[in-house]
């Protein structure tokens, strides 16, 4: 095997809550992770030579900064590969995408070269890669807290479909973090999804966003008249509205939405080529394991402490 490739899927963010601050400077979330059809396209093959990565996007820069150089770099793999990311996933989108791709590569990168890491150790490795990382390495619908590294997965959500607006705004995560004046209450949010409610779908960023950039929160107006649950991803641009079944969606809608539908973690796992136990796959040999080990669903008041 000297070549494989694999898609990598994008996420909405179903509920977003920030509830404080950490010391180490990043801020705390508790959230709803939904990976969608979305995606890029990662192939990663062996060649002689020194490690070649390219973006279909020449905006994006190839540095340190990059989370898949951040990738290559953490397995000590600096020669021997080629990695091409065809993107579809626009940057800047609160959707994931950078997040997404380092993943994939990590995934893929540990079946190529049949390193046999544990998903212990890819989970490691993700957590150490960036925020978001972690979720990738599971897909399908998530828990996400702390500052991303901490993943719970649950069953599907009820919403199916997707239509997305993606505005060309370069939204500042940064700057929207920084102009938080609120957070959000643990135990209620603690109480609301111990009970298996997935119907509060809520993003503390909206707020704050749309004093930044006014023009997001217009969107969302006009896209309220397709649905009645309509949310910013993260920390923006994209705005997407939910449907449960498809025969709810509009037949007609603007030209500049886009459709997409869930991705459940039997789907995502398998374009890995691997069952949801991880066998025979990039994930390693013991997802179910590494699962059984860590705290259980029920217990997250505790896990928060």
């Amino acid at each position: 095997m000297e070549k494989i490739k694999a898609l990598s899927y994008g996420k909405l963010n179903l509920f977003l809550e920030i509830t404080g601050k950490r010391k180490d400077s990043y801020h705390e979330i508790f959230s709803l992770f939904q990976t969608i059809s979305i995606s890029d396209e990662i192939i990663v093959e062996k060649i002689k030579g020194d490690a070649d990565i390219s973006f279909s996007d020449k905006n994006i820069n190839i540095d340190e900064t990059n989370t898949v150089v951040k990738v290559i770099k953490r397995l000590g793999i600096e020669s021997g590969v080629r990695i091409h990311v065809e993107k579809k996933i626009p940057a800047g989108s609160g959707l994931g995408g950078g997040s997404s791709n380092a993943a994939a590569v990590l995934i893929l990168l540990n079946k190529l070269f049949n390193l046999n890491f544990s998903f212990k150790k890819l989970w490691e490795i993700a957590k150490d890669i960036g925020s978001d990382v972690p979720f990738f390495l599971f897909g399908g619908t998530a828990i996400v807290m702390g500052r991303g590294e901490v993943v719970f997965p649950v069953s599907q959500t009820p919403y199916e479909y997707f239509l997305l607006k993606i505005p060309k705004i370069n939204v500042s995560t940064k700057l929207v973090y920084e102009s938080l004046t609120e957070y959000g209450d643990k135990s209620k949010i603690y109480a609301h999804f111990l009970e298996g409610k997935f119907n509060k779908f809520f993003n503390r960023l909206e707020k704050f966003a749309f004093k930044l950039y006014p023009e997001l929160g217009e969107v969302k107006k006009r896209m309220l008249k397709l649905s009645d649950f309509v949310l910013m991803s993260g920390s923006g641009a994209t705005i997407f509205a939910g449907f449960k079944e498809k025969n709810e969606i509009p037949g007609t809608y603007d030209k500049e939405l886009k459709l997409y539908r869930a991705i459940d973690r039997e789907e995502y796992f398998l374009n890995f080529g691997a069952s949801p136990s991880g066998k025979a796959s990039g994930f390693g040999p013991d997802i179910r394991g590494f699962e059984s080990s860590r705290p259980s669903f029920n217990k997250l008041k505790e896990v928060q402490k």
